[in-house]
């Protein structure tokens, strides 16, 4: 058996642990180099590696989506509280709810709700 642990290429580790902190997550291990940290939420876990700038544009190939266990109105104000503003209003979509930020080096972010009952 394997999980899953994505890493994120960041410029500034402390605006990123702020960041995903805003989120949901927490640091649970950094690195003393600050070039390393391991961050966990509820049943998620999400490394932030520290990069030489400049970093490449975010290619979006993969994104970042975090299902939310909590209200997603709670999330986005969780995140303002902290200086974090979503880019946008909570968006409706044919599967749920999702609320978009981008993270200090612009990488896109989604916070999603997903409603099962939509699918059938």
């Amino acid at each position: 058996m394997i999980r899953v642990l994505p890493i994120v290429f960041v410029t500034d580790m402390a605006a990123s642990i702020r960041f995903y902190g805003a989120l949901g997550f927490a640091c649970e291990t950094e690195a003393r180099s600050g070039k390393w940290a391991e961050l966990a939420g509820p049943d998620s876990r999400l490394a932030l590696h520290l990069a030489e700038p400049p970093l490449p544009e975010p290619v979006q190939r993969v994104r970042l989506n975090f299902e939310a266990t909590e209200k997603l109105e709670d999330i986005v104000a969780r995140c303002r509280n902290e200086g974090v503003e979503p880019l946008g209003e909570i968006v409706d979509e044919a599967w749920g709810r999702k609320a978009l930020f981008l993270d200090p080096d612009g990488l896109e972010c989604e916070v999603h709700e997903h409603d099962r009952s939509l699918y059938q």
